[in-house]
């Protein structure tokens, strides 16, 4: 049972894993990132798919982290 147990953690892991992080550029490779806005989630998507809403919060920060330009 233990082995089954650990194994089955170990699978859950490898499937989500939270990450904080001020610098976008670091998780753009993620395979879907969560925006959160004041504790609600207001988009998520891989990193192109955040990049394509022009409007929204991580379009705007990666403009803003990245010098203005989205790529």
């Amino acid at each position: 049972m233990a082995c089954e147990s650990r194994a089955r953690a170990r699978a859950i892991w490898h499937l989500i894993l939270p990450v904080i992080q001020c610098r976008l550029s670091a998780v753009r490779h993620a395979s879907r990132s969560v925006v959160m806005d004041q504790g609600t989630i207001v988009e998520s998507g891989t990193h192109a798919a955040l990049l394509a809403r022009q409007q929204g919060i991580y379009a705007h920060l990666w403009r803003m982290q990245d010098g203005g330009e989205v790529c």
